[in-house]
């Protein structure tokens, strides 16, 4: 059985609004129905865990009743691991992907389970094509070869009992789920992410989604 995660437990700081950025509106549907909906259309993912916070899971699941929506935990880590706890028994691969890429595509979706079959995990990145400098309090470090460097993406696929595993293994707090597994030991691919995959950080980030969205 494969599983799709949906992250939107997040209280958005950044974002800077009233509603959180998931729940936004974007062209009459909230952000998070975008990716529930590209989620619903592939042909490979056999059931769907959408996490939100506390006060939003009873409106959430109202309009998603063929779907299991939990609570979040209070972070990324945390809300990653309650999903994964709730999986199937029989779950073979799990992606996990941040809601607040609104524009992912039922396609990417698709080729990431199609690859798990052969790697015990993917990631979905571009390679970027600016330079990136490390900075320290302001002070510039090192001018990075931007060859080496990807900006990473989600949706983000594991095999299922290597990703639980890895996190009920570890304590460090992670911003991504990757970063919890062993890079030496596991099968990794890259996957070509899309520069439609975009992040919805500040509001203007929702005017470029819309743009996008028109345009394609």
């Amino acid at each position: 059985m494969n599983i799709g995660i949906i992250l939107g437990a997040g209280s958005g700081t950044r974002f800077a609004g009233k509603t959180p950025k998931q729940f936004c509106i974007l062209n009459n549907k909230k952000v998070i129905d975008y990716s529930i909906i590209a989620f619903e259309k592939s042909k490979h993912i056999d059931k769907i865990i959408i996490v939100v916070p506390k006060d939003w899971r009873e409106k959430i699941q109202k309009e998603n009743q063929e779907h299991l929506v939990i609570s979040g935990g209070n972070t990324r880590k945390d809300s990653s691991y309650l999903a994964l706890e709730k999986c199937p028994k029989n779950t073979k691969n799990v992606l996990i992907h941040d809601s607040a890429r609104p524009l992912v595509s039922t396609e990417l979706i698709d080729t990431c389970i199609l690859n798990l079959a052969e790697n015990d995990a993917v990631i979905v990145s571009l390679k970027s094509t600016d330079t990136i400098i490390r900075v320290d309090d302001g002070n510039i470090l090192n001018i990075e070869d931007r060859e080496k460097l990807y900006l990473n993406q989600t949706p983000q696929g594991f095999k299922y009992d290597l990703i639980l595993n890895a996190h009920r293994n570890t304590n460090s707090i992670e911003t991504d789920d990757f970063s919890l597994i062993n890079l030496d030991k596991n099968k990794c691919m890259i996957i070509n992410g899309s520069h439609y995959n975009i992040k919805i950080t500040n509001p203007e980030d929702l005017e470029i989604a819309k743009s996008i969205i028109n345009n394609i």
